[in-house]
């Protein structure tokens, strides 16, 4: 048994929760940096990605995704569309529904830019057996539930910084 097990519980949720936090801005991080590569903002990163998850998407679903009005998505994918990262087609049974999704292009230059992370964590999950990562899965998909619930609770606040933070505060 090593030290790390004789930890109380209660540390052992901070180291993981430190660890998590630390995650979060490797991830940050990259993203930032991806989006700089290509020469695009974030906003139209998480859109690249979200149809690189899901596949052709509508203009709408796509929005829901990324938490943007109808409009700004439809800016997204006009931005996406002249760098030859995205394209809209008709959908074929309805000829009035329409869908975006990634060009051959930028597969391509996606899998390049994440092939090698993509490599290293496979060759990291292969030391785990499939219990761990069954468990891994499963907490992964609950800190992602969990983490949208909050996205929820955070956008009901109000929360006023610099200036409009003074101007609120009571007398």
């Amino acid at each position: 048994m090593s030290s790390q097990t004789l930890r109380p519980h209660a540390e052992l949720v901070r180291d993981v929760q430190a660890a998590l936090r630390g995650l979060h801005h490797a991830v940050d991080s990259l993203s930032q940096t991806v989006a700089d590569q290509l020469g695009v903002n974030r906003t139209d990163l998480r859109c690249i990605h979200m149809l690189g998850l899901h596949g052709p998407l509508t203009a709408g679903q796509l929005a829901e995704m990324c938490g943007l009005t109808t409009g700004a998505v439809t800016a997204v994918i006009d931005r996406l569309e002249s760098i030859g990262f995205a394209r809209r087609v008709r959908d074929l049974a309805d000829r009035r529904r329409v869908y975006v999704e990634l060009t051959p292009s930028a597969g391509q230059q996606m899998g390049a830019i994440y092939r090698d992370l993509i490599a290293a964590s496979t060759a990291t999950m292969e030391n785990y057996s499939d219990e761990m990562l069954i468990f891994l899965r499963d907490f992964v998909q609950r800190g992602s539930h969990v983490t949208l619930e909050h996205v929820e609770r955070v956008k009901a606040m109000n929360i006023a910084v610099g200036d409009k933070a003074r101007q609120a505060e009571p007398s």
